[in-house]
């Protein structure tokens, strides 16, 4: 963990009791040990290598904010350590950076819903980077800097600041380097700057983001905007940094291969293990037509954190293995309800509403994406034109899949804004023409017995048609069904109008799509 060496880096801690309790423990203290508050401030501030009045003064005056460090200090000399250091956790109600223009952060000592989204949002789509930057007004004093840098074999950049009249050193630091960092020497002036940036393509997903920060930290992003097709959001904080790095076990640096279920969230209930996987499925899940939820990971322990989830939570789902992307993918089934599948989304977000428009609610309109050939929208306007007809027909009009053309039906029909049956109103000429039909009993005795009439026997009005004597039988007992282009040529050899046909179908052997 990185360490805060100059007391403007240390982080301070205030609560309703913390003075007293500090007040109670310096008095202990130096009562048990017969020191005076000037002696005890000495040995701290050799601890913590500052200032002894810098501790001093601390002592002897009330503050608002006091640094983590000296607490820390202070409590090696007490015998009842882990007794107020309970007491100090349970009263902490802000943090702060030991700086004037450091805003306070809300204290937040219990683990909960909103921490548990917020990491797993962090661990798909967010990202920490911490820079360090070494200083001097000597180029020469930061040549032993430079040497140990490449001993340790950590690559840095250098460069001047005019306006400052420095020459510096500065290091990105990451999963393998953080560590080491430490170890450089104490003495020059060094600067550490925290960034936790967050993105997405869709703005109410990182609002939400947003909001659950708010809530929990009460931190106010640095930037927010639109860049490059993204949402991105930035905090500028330490203290945010240091929960995620100290609670959560994250570390600088690129995480495509170690995202991961954090410990403390992994030993909790379901509830907020399920609160860490809307957050990863929020921001790197997917919704597809059929309204099954898609995720994919280069992560096996995230991979196996949200099936563990999923599967506690009764969750139905599959998964595979991508050789070539070398993923990992869950989906879930279509047997799982709409309300089982809406708990994984925060309400109003874009991935909540397509699940809700693709279940039939079609005031919850998600932003839809147009860049492709086919849309329920398309479909709509050629049924306008037509008013009926199959699936084969929309499969050849727009040059796609049977599977792509039902997942579009069964999102319109879901909208009540088509119809799919059986047994339609009416046939036209955009259902195909080998659709076999069974008509309406009225309709099947009149055309009967207008053959009877004009051709007296089956068989002599069966070689007129071209089929066997037996088909025509099976037709005339309801035995098999009739395809539409043999219907049309018994009407027009009977002199029947083909409309009046068309209108009296009562079942066909393929759904017929009609518009509402």
């Amino acid at each position: 963990m990185l360490e805060d060496i100059h007391p403007r880096t240390w982080i301070c801690l205030k609560g309703p009791k913390i003075y007293n309790i500090i007040k109670h423990i310096e008095k202990e203290v130096c009562r048990n040990n017969n020191w005076s508050k000037r002696r005890l401030s000495l040995l701290i501030s050799n601890q913590l290598e500052c200032h002894h009045n810098t501790i001093y003064h601390l002592f002897q005056n009330k503050y608002e904010f006091y640094p983590i460090p000296v607490i820390l200090e202070l409590l090696k000399f007490n015998k009842h350590k882990q007794k107020f250091l309970k007491e100090v956790k349970n009263n902490i109600t802000y943090l702060k950076v030991n700086s004037a223009s450091s805003k306070p952060v809300k204290g937040v000592n219990k683990l909960n819903k909103n921490l548990a989204k917020i990491l797993g949002a962090f661990m798909t789509d967010g990202s920490l980077s911490i820079q360090k930057v070494i200083a001097s007004p000597q180029s020469k004093d930061l040549r032993e800097i430079e040497n140990k840098l490449k001993k340790l074999k950590i690559h840095y950049s250098t460069g001047v600041s005019p306006s400052r009249n420095q020459y510096y050193v500065s290091i990105q630091m990451n999963r393998n380097n953080f560590k080491k960092l430490n170890k450089l020497n104490r003495s020059f002036l060094t600067q550490t700057h925290y960034n936790i940036e967050l993105s997405d393509e869709y703005e109410d997903n990182v609002e939400a983001f947003i909001k659950w920060i708010k809530e929990e930290f009460n931190i106010h992003p640095n930037r927010f905007k639109q860049k490059k097709g993204a949402w991105r959001v930035t905090f500028s904080n330490k203290i945010l940094a240091r929960y995620l790095m100290r609670f959560f076990e994250v570390k600088p640096g690129p995480k495509t291969y170690y995202a991961h279920e954090p410990k403390i969230i992994k030993r909790s209930g379901l509830q907020l293990r399920k609160a860490f996987a809307k957050g990863v499925l929020m921001f790197d899940g997917c919704v597809s037509q059929q309204r099954k939820i898609l995720f994919s990971t280069k992560s096996c322990n995230l991979f196996n954190s949200i099936k563990e989830i999923w599967r506690k939570d009764k969750i139905n789902f599959g998964e595979s293995l991508s050789q070539r992307r070398k993923e990992w993918n869950l989906f879930t089934t279509v047997s799982n309800t709409k309300g089982n599948l809406l708990k994984y989304f925060e309400p109003y977000t874009q991935k909540w509403k397509l699940i809700n428009w693709l279940s039939g609610d079609i005031n919850s309109m998600p932003i839809l994406k147009t860049k492709f050939s086919l849309s329920t929208e398309k479909i709509l306007k050629v049924l306008k034109e037509i008013e009926r007809c199959d699936v084969l027909f929309l499969k050849n009009y727009f040059k796609c899949s049977h599977s792509t053309i039902r997942s579009y039906l069964k999102i319109l029909k879901n909208q009540s804004k088509i119809k799919l049956s059986d047994a339609p109103t009416r046939i036209n000429d955009y259902i195909d023409k080998n659709t076999t039909v069974l008509l309406k009993n009225r309709f099947h005795k009149l055309l009967f017995k207008r053959i009877k009439e004009k051709f007296k026997k089956d068989k002599n009005f069966a070689g007129f048609l071209e089929v066997q004597k037996g088909t025509l039988s099976a037709w005339k007992v309801r035995k098999n069904r009739i395809p539409i282009y043999v219907l049309k040529k018994m009407c027009k050899l009977l002199d029947i109008d083909c409309k009046q046909a068309s209108r009296n179908i009562r079942r066909t052997d393929r759904e017929i799509i009609e518009i509402i």
